[in-house]
């Protein structure tokens, strides 16, 4: 560590939970912790994403009484993006070895760095090449970017970008006995051939959120063909995207997501409007770019 950045080296189940937090980013509007895009909610892991003032109540029988809480409510997970090589299990942290993994916060630029080799159980290893941030300058937005590299292996690649509105609030121990599922999926669409959309809403306070998510993969600059497929389940919407690679040749994945609530000012409504701003986003670069010089001027 120094002064401008966290720096973790190797993976540790046992401090995932501490990382993930230290790791949140956020913009003021909302925040994300710092959890690995292909990991699912466990005993080690905890992806969250939370809005400012986004609260909620519901109502637990517990022994007989009726127990009354409010949270800040866990919303939809935007960052969720998992591979499978061939015909194999979706490789999640679990199901993988680490080779090698560096894991870097840079204060400087609010940006979140993973640097990792995964060896499946078939031996193959591919490395991971991971950045992301939550814009500063436009606060409705966030992006992800993995670069992969086949290492020793050549075959049929498929990336599942999803937007997951199954996530509960289950992050405190003390509080599990407490009904955490204050969200409920009103739409799950693709809006286009690179675009997914879930909207949901608060069950109590009737907040409705909806994220979009543009995905775009390319190969030396240049956008790689690849065969999409829509998955669609209850709380879910996802893109399976699969491709040839190659051993050694290195494929970009972008996913830049919008987010907005119909709590928001100056829309008609936060569907169209989070469609509307990616017809218009960047690439990560260049959205990064104008998030970088925004955090600068802090």
């Amino acid at each position: 560590m120094n002064s401008w950045s966290l720096l973790y080296e190797g993976y540790d189940p046992q401090q995932e939970g501490l990382r993930e937090t230290l790791c949140t980013l956020g913009n003021g509007y909302f925040a994300t912790r710092g959890a690995a895009p292909n990991a699912l909610a466990d005993s080690t892991h905890y992806p969250g994403t939370y809005l400012a003032g986004g609260y909620n109540r519901l109502t637990t029988e517990i022994a007989g009484h009726e127990v009354e809480n409010e949270d800040l409510v866990n919303i939809p997970n935007w960052l969720s993006l998992v591979i499978r090589i061939n015909d194999g299990p979706w490789l999640r942290p679990a199901e993988v070895e680490y080779l090698d993994y560096v894991q870097t916060l840079d204060l400087r630029q609010g940006l979140l760095s993973r640097s990792l080799r995964l060896r499946d159980p078939e031996g193959r290893t591919t490395r991971w090449e991971e950045r992301r941030f939550v814009s500063m300058h436009d606060p409705h937005q966030a992006a992800l970017e993995v670069r992969l590299t086949p290492e020793n292996w050549s075959g049929r690649m498929t990336v599942r970008s999803a937007l997951d509105g199954g996530v509960i609030n289950s992050g405190v121990a003390r509080y599990l006995e407490l009904n955490g599922r204050h969200l409920e999926t009103l739409e799950t669409a693709q809006a286009d051939n690179q675009t997914i959309l879930l909207h949901s809403r608060m069950v109590q306070c009737r907040r409705e959120i909806v994220e979009a998510a543009r995905t775009l993969l390319y190969r030396e600059g240049e956008s790689l063909p690849t065969a999409r497929e829509l998955e669609r389940l209850p709380d879910v919407v996802a893109q399976d995207i699969s491709f040839d690679a190659e051993e050694g040749q290195e494929i970009a994945v972008e996913k830049v997501v919008a987010l907005y609530t119909s709590h928001d000012v100056a829309i008609s409504e936060p569907g169209l409007a989070a469609l509307k701003q990616l017809a218009h986003a960047g690439s990560f670069n260049n959205l990064f770019e104008v998030h970088r010089r925004a955090w600068a001027s802090l």
